[in-house]
C-alpha cells in the first residue's frame, strides 16, 4: 500500500490530511459466457487522518481506507474542517457514521464495485 496527501487543512489545533492510498482487492464477477473470473486488481483508496497537536502533546487518528469514491471522502473532509469537533472520539465517530452509510449497497462494501469496474477494463485491454 501506498501512501500519498491529496490536501492537508489546519483549524486551531486540528490537521485534518486526505489521503490516497493504492491496495490490492480481489474481485470477482460472472462474465457472459457464465464463466466465472476472480482475480486481484490494484485500486485506489481515500481516507482521512487527523491530528491534533498541542505544545508537546501530539494525538493521531488514521482512518485507514474508507472507499474507494474520492467524491465521498472529500466531502467528508471538508465537512470536517467545518465542523467544530472538540476531540478525537468525535471526529472518529463521524468518519465512521459516514463509512458505515457507504457500505449500505449491494456489495456491503466499499470497494467491491470499483474493484470489478477495474477487473473488467483490465480484461477489455488484455483481449485487445
Amino acid at each position: 500500500m501506498t501512501n500519498g496527501i491529496l490536501v492537508s487543512k489546519t483549524r486551531g489545533v486540528w490537521q485534518y490530511t486526505m489521503t490516497k492510498d493504492k491496495m490490492i482487492f480481489p474481485a470477482s464477477f460472472i462474465n457472459s459466457k457464465g464463466e466465472a473470473i476472480e482475480q486481484d486488481v490494484m485500486i485506489n483508496a481515500y481516507g482521512i487522518t487527523v491530528v491534533f497537536q498541542e505544545g508537546f502533546r501530539k494525538e493521531t487518528y488514521d482512518s485507514g481506507p474508507l472507499t474507494a469514491h474520492n467524491h465521498q471522502v472529500n466531502s467528508l473532509f471538508h465537512q470536517l474542517c467545518g465542523m467544530d469537533l472538540n476531540n478525537l472520539e468525535e471526529i472518529r465517530a463521524v468518519i465512521w457514521t459516514a463509512h458505515t452509510e457507504w457500505s449500505k449497497n449491494h456489495f456491503r462494501n466499499c470497494f467491491s464495485r470499483i474493484a470489478v469496474q477495474q477487473l473488467k477494463k483490465e480484461l477489455r485491454r488484455n483481449r485487445s
